[in-house]
């Protein structure tokens, strides 16, 4: 496209009109729940620029409740920075004795949560978690990479996934 001056411009993508959906990628509505918990229901794309909004009201709900349930059936898409966000607050509720549990996924959130081995860590109950050695290698190394392949992150996931004390042997 030529200029007034005659030059050449390269089209750029219109912005879209501030009533449109594409403004609000990511909803968070939070309630309480049975007890103690409270429920974080997420809506929409979890990525590198909704994350921290996403981890900010994970850590607030959860220093208010003694345990944190997250909905993310309605979630379209989610990156490795929301896995981060994720494991970031299961690690931040374990270390002050409480419980977060993924208590319902889309696929695509299904699918990164399987493909990463933090299915079982993040929809586990308060009765069935474990802190092996092997689950806390486990924890630091999805937190430290980002949920990235990190070396040795998918032996201690497949030996945990089995039950196995294997997972125990596995080093990082």
């Amino acid at each position: 496209m030529a200029s007034a001056s005659g030059a050449f411009e390269e089209p750029r993508p219109s912005r879209p009109a501030a009533d449109s959906a594409d403004m609000s990628r990511l909803a968070l509505t939070v309630t309480a729940a049975a007890g103690d918990r409270a429920r974080v229901v997420v809506v929409g794309e979890i990525d590198v620029d909704s994350a921290a909004d996403l981890g900010r009201v994970l850590t607030g709900t959860l220093h208010a409740s003694a345990a944190l349930e997250i909905d993310l059936a309605r979630v379209s898409f989610c990156d490795c920075s929301g896995l981060r966000a994720l494991m970031d607050t299961r690690y931040r509720a374990r270390s002050r004795g409480q419980t977060v549990a993924v208590i319902d996924a889309s696929p695509c959130v299904r699918r990164l949560l399987e493909l990463t081995g933090t299915l079982g860590l993040l929809t586990a109950t308060a009765e069935s978690e474990s802190d092996s050695p092997a689950v806390v290698r486990h924890e630091r190394a999805v937190t430290e990479s980002g949920g990235r392949n990190h070396p040795g992150l998918r032996q201690i996931s497949a030996a945990l996934l089995r039950g196995s004390d294997d997972a125990d042997a596995v080093q990082d």
